[in-house]
């Protein structure tokens, strides 16, 4: 008896990309829905899944650990965390996307107190999104730490002026 996992088929697959597309445009700044600018499709979504998944591909093919583009596609199907996702995960990966994207924003211009203030929610009083989720902060977590090593290089290398 076999246990595998079920292949998600791709209208599940296009149900999530218009979730995930509904989720993002939720944070869009007022002024973008205002002027109806940003606004993400289900459509932009699967394209953006299509492009990591080839530079996935590419990645492992020329790492070695595939041989054909067939084969990578095998393996990263069972990696997980790239299958279907549900909308309560969605939803907390597209709130982390976002506050993510504050932090390092803030970050980048060197206001280093107003980054730790969005990553302690302490700028969210009203929000209905305030609390803490072990999911949102290791999503959080897992965006922005890499961002913030590197400002950290650079600001050592700015420093030491080299």
């Amino acid at each position: 008896m076999s246990f595998e996992k079920p292949n998600p088929t791709a209208e599940q697959f296009s149900e999530e990309d218009k979730v995930r597309a509904e989720e993002r445009n939720r944070y869009r700044k007022l002024s973008e829905k205002l002027l109806g600018r940003g606004k993400v499709t289900g459509m932009d979504i699967a394209i953006e899944r299509a492009m990591k998944l080839d530079e996935e591909t590419e990645k492992m093919i020329a790492d070695g650990e595939a041989k054909t583009t067939l084969e990578a596609l095998e393996k990263i199907n069972e990696k997980e965390g790239l299958g279907l996702k549900g909308k309560e995960l969605i939803g907390k990966e597209e709130y982390a996307r976002t506050e993510a994207l504050r932090i390092m924003k803030k970050v980048d211009e060197g206001k280093f107190e107003k980054a730790r203030n969005i990553l302690l929610g302490s700028d969210k009083i009203f929000s209905p999104d305030y609390g803490q989720d072990e999911v949102k902060n290791q999503l959080i977590g897992k965006n922005i730490t890499p961002f913030i090593k590197e400002k950290v290089v650079e600001y050592i290398k700015n420093k030491k002026g080299g």
